[in-house]
């Protein structure tokens, strides 16, 4: 998405279930992408921020208040 143009607009996470969902969302001339990851908790995933890297403080914000592990 970043070699097409995108930039992060945010990431967002919610309790669903016994697991979190992290919405990740990118726009590119006011269209927005969206990108959902599923995952157990205590799941860990990719950090995106060596692409991305205002998306730290986002990540540091679902780690504090969902424990995810980026």
């Amino acid at each position: 998405l970043k070699a097409s143009g995108y930039r992060l607009g945010q990431l967002c996470a919610s309790l669903v279930g016994d697991g979190i969902e992290l919405l990740y969302s990118f726009d590119k001339d006011y269209v927005l992408k969206n990108l959902k990851v599923q995952l157990a908790q205590g799941e860990e995933v990719q950090s995106i921020s060596g692409v991305y890297w205002p998306a730290f403080v986002y990540e540091n914000e679902v780690h504090d208040l969902f424990g995810v592990k980026f």
